[in-house]
């Protein structure tokens, strides 16, 4: 899952697309328009329905059923309420620091980095012997291979989720994450 980088834009874009969805509907299918000038009177009247209370009452009761919404809202937005492992972000897995992000679906941005300079580690698939695939870690900046695994890198990070999952499970990632702190 990525980040949305500009929210904005694609809220302008998905109305745009919508707005001409729409104009082409209206334009290319016979009976939409007088038909959904019917619908725009029917919620028009029942917006502007003239009711017996005084508007400055009803004023008065929407505005704490609004702030009690926003309330809540907030309570349940605050950063307190994430899981206490949403903290575990990095951990030394199969001889490299790996770094994540967690979002809707899970973990996502996994990276792997060398113990020793911090430098990003690149990798290599390669296939061996009858159709066999390996996976190399390797840090350039120290010029060493960091590990190898059987399996292309798509095998390896399903591989460093499954562990970080594991830690997760059985509370391990405690451990990591007083390793971090401290």
């Amino acid at each position: 899952m990525s980040k949305q980088k500009h929210p904005i834009l694609y809220n302008f874009l998905g109305s745009l697309l919508a707005g001409l969805i729409l104009a082409a509907i209206l334009y290319f299918v016979p009976g939409v328009s007088p038909w959904l000038v019917r619908v725009l009177r029917i919620v028009w009247g029942f917006v502007a329905w003239r009711v017996p209370v005084p508007l400055g009452l009803l004023f008065l009761l929407v505005i704490p059923i609004v702030a009690i919404g926003v309330i809540l809202a907030m309570v349940a937005l605050k950063p307190g309420s994430l899981p206490e492992f949403y903290a575990y972000k990095e951990d030394r897995l199969f001889n490299a620091v790996w770094r994540w992000e967690y979002g809707s679906s899970g973990i996502w941005d996994l990276a792997s980095f060398c113990e020793s300079c911090d430098l990003r580690l690149v990798y290599s698939d390669a296939r061996v012997g009858f159709g066999r695939n390996v996976t190399k870690l390797i840090c350039e900046r120290c010029n060493r291979q960091v590990y190898e695994t059987e399996g292309d890198y798509e095998y390896l990070k399903a591989k460093v989720e499954r562990e970080i999952d594991r830690r997760i499970r059985t509370n391990e990632y405690k451990k990591s994450l007083k390793r971090t702190y401290d």
